[in-house]
């Protein structure tokens, strides 16, 4: 070379090493980038095999070019990790041919590539962390070419739209896997985004015929003139999200209701309780006047329409306090099977002949512990229910059947049903309820018949009776397919209770000494003429201080305490108390409108306790009295 410059001088400028092989690998030349990374001098690498001064051994690695190239005739290249340097390098090894062409030398070059390997590495992990993260949370990108119209997905965006991984897709594909009735929304919104509008918006997408929820989000890229060039945007599935919203709002709504129905309970109890002290006067006069008109009097007739009016609001007052779970009743084990089977007469009278009636009860089912009078208004109310919403006719199933439940949770209940249960539903093949009908099911008054025909009271019954037993009630409707109710009444263990009904009293007429107090004056005049009619003597209070009054001046013994229980400043069982330290024989019979805890538990009559519900009629409280005094 011109200027005194040898190509071992200019070889050796070279950051990669450069050696020259002959066939056998043995190292007939190198530069000064190889002695760096071996250290060790031109002198000392030469006659040296790179295998041994490399990689440590004889034998090639199985990747090897240097191998390859010799067998080959061409030029190989591939990465090598040299262990004893601890790097890893690109490895070319390319043959030097002789005119004959044959393999007389091998130029072999190696870069080191352990920094990129390493950032590739690096780079690696961070895609496939982030393609992780994508996919626990949900989160695809894509890329849309506004110019193109071609939208490149990552793997979590094709997941999520349910479409296979290199899928071409395109906007009108995407915009067609959108739910129907939120295809424009999601158009108008893309469409505003390309003038400047921000693009963050939720909507629904169809995947394999399931709906979905994702959010999109995205950042267009103008041109200067304000032309849109590129989208890059996320997509998120929040189906998770969403349905769990919409359970929470549906679990606010449900407690919304109960409180709403609670709140309306008391009120009706609390009517119901000031009713029936009406209704007991309005029915017990009127039969003191119906029974002292001879048959011919023309006002028979009208104290009789007076009787069946007060017969009527008397039913509707059982209605209320049915719904407000204030309902005296006398509950006990019992077959629910049988109890269904008996009623088959009464229900086919009740639905009519247009309508089918299906029973299918099982004869293994468990007991229940209700009272019976309670199971009649259940059938009842719910077959009246399915008959009214099948005015030309249909078929009317009730079933019956033990099931058990491990915490399940249903659409319309507010807590997870746990335990073991007799469950008995009544389906129709009906109209149906509509979804506005449904929210309001159970509603008192809420009803979709016509003026004088139905007090909307029938399903607030149902309801409140279920939920006085501890039971559940769940429902399925579709307009136009029918509706279907299934009730859950815990199944108890025990044999069926047997009906030991008390034998009616020879006479009603007695001699001994009663107390009565109640605080209503037209209640405790009909009870007090009642029964002095009798025979009784009948001491009377209208509260409690004032009944000690009475005792004292009376100074004699008193057979019987005839009590309302609610009333002011002392209950009628306080009473009674105060009185049996003074007379321990002393017997009771409590009156009222509704129950109080004092005498029932959740409208369930305490076991021992003699109870007279109002309204009732002047022979009912004779009746109820001499039976008390004689047991």
């Amino acid at each position: 070379m011109k200027n005194g410059i040898t190509i071992d001088q200019v070889l050796d400028t070279i950051d990669q090493v450069l050696l020259v092989l002959d066939p056998e690998h043995t190292i007939l030349w190198a530069n000064s980038a190889a002695e760096r990374a071996a250290g060790l001098s031109r002198t000392e690498l030469r006659n040296k095999t790179c295998f041994r001064l490399f990689h440590n051994t004889d034998c090639a690695p199985a990747n090897c070019p240097l191998v390859k190239a010799v067998r080959s005739g061409r030029a190989e290249s591939s990465d090598m990790e040299v262990e004893a340097l601890g790097r890893t390098f690109h490895v070319t090894c390319k043959p030097i041919l002789d005119p004959q062409g044959s393999i007389v030398g091998i130029v072999h070059t190696a870069v080191d590539i352990t920094e990129h390997k390493k950032a590739a590495r690096t780079l690696q992990d961070q895609g496939y962390y982030l393609e992780k993260a994508q996919e626990v949370g949900k989160i695809g990108t894509w890329h849309r070419d506004l110019v193109t119209d071609r939208l490149a997905y990552t793997d979590e965006t094709y997941r999520i739209f349910g479409l296979p991984p290199g899928t071409q897709v395109s906007y009108q594909l995407f915009l067609d896997t959108v739910h129907p009735e939120d295809a424009d929304y999601v158009d108008r919104e893309w469409t505003a985004a390309l003038t400047g509008k921000p693009y963050d918006i939720e909507h629904r997408i169809v995947v394999d015929g399931r709906i979905k929820w994702v959010r999109e989000k995205a950042d267009i890229e103008f041109s200067d003139n304000g032309r849109a060039l590129n989208a890059i945007g996320i997509t998120q599935d929040i189906t998770q999200r969403k349905e769990a919203e919409q359970e929470r709002q549906r679990l606010e709504e449900m407690l919304q209701q109960s409180q709403r129905l609670e709140s309306i309970g008391r009120l009706a109890g609390g009517v119901a309780h000031d009713f029936n002290n009406l209704l007991t006067a309005i029915r017990g006069f009127s039969e003191l006047v119906f029974s002292s008109l001879a048959d011919y009097d023309p006002l028979r007739r009208d104290v009789a329409e007076i009787q069946k009016a007060a017969d009527s609001a008397a039913a509707l007052t059982g209605q209320l306090l049915a719904f407000s779970r204030r309902q005296v009743v006398t509950p006990r084990v019992m077959d629910l099977n049988k109890a269904v089977w008996q009623s088959e007469n009464m229900l086919r009278r009740l639905i009519g002949e247009d309508v089918e009636l299906v029973i299918d009860a099982g004869e293994d089912l468990g007991r229940v512990h209700i009272d019976p009078t309670q199971v009649d208004q259940l059938l009842v109310n719910l077959a009246v229910n399915a008959r009214d919403a099948m005015p030309a006719g249909g078929k009317l199933i009730i079933e019956a059947r033990n099931r058990d439940f491990a915490g399940e949770t249903c659409a319309n209940c507010l807590e997870p049903i746990t335990g073991e249960f007799v469950e008995f539903s009544v389906r129709d093949t009906g109209t149906g309820m509509d979804e506005e009908t449904s929210r309001n099911i159970f509603e008192p008054f809420f009803t979709t018949k016509e003026m004088d025909k139905g007090t909307g009271l029938g399903l607030s019954t149902v309801h409140g009776i279920v939920r006085q037993n501890r039971g559940h009630i769940q429902f399925t409707t579709r307009a136009g397919e029918g509706t279907a109710f299934r009730i859950l009444l815990p199944r108890v263990e025990g044999d069926e209770a047997v009906d030991t009904e008390a034998a009616a009293p020879d006479s009603l007429e007695g001699t001994e000494t009663v107390l009565l107090v109640e605080d209503m004056g037209l209640v405790r005049k009909l009870a007090v003429r009642t029964l002095r009619a009798r025979g009784y003597t009948v001491i009377e209070a209208a509260s409690g201080g004032e009944a000690f009054l009475e005792c004292e001046k009376h100074g004699g013994e008193i057979d019987i305490l005839v009590t309302d229980v609610v009333m002011p400043q002392m209950s009628g069982t306080r009473l009674h108390e105060r009185l049996l330290k003074i007379n321990p024989s002393l017997k009771v019979l409590f009156i009222s409108g509704y129950t109080e805890e004092a005498i029932a538990h959740h409208g369930n009559l305490t076991p021992g306790i003699n109870f007279l519900a109002k309204p009732f009629r002047p022979e009912e409280l004779a009746r109820s009295v001499r039976a008390v005094l004689d047991s």
